[in-house]
């Protein structure tokens, strides 16, 4: 494959589209994911917590 010589060449080549859109697809579906992951981990080492916390305490 040789490299476009002008603008007009550049534009109709879309050999990296498919490249693209599935990197973009990848990252609006990663992204969320990562955020949802930390936001319950903290949410389970909070829970964590309190159960460690409810077991300490010195019932009668």
């Amino acid at each position: 494959m040789t490299p476009p010589r002008s603008l007009r060449e550049f534009s109709k080549n879309a050999a990296g589209q498919a490249t693209v859109e599935y990197a973009l697809m990848l990252a609006a579906i990663v992204l969320p994911m990562v955020y949802i992951y930390r936001m319950l981990l903290e949410a389970l080492a909070n829970m964590f917590g309190l159960v460690t916390l409810m077991l300490s305490l010195p019932f009668p």
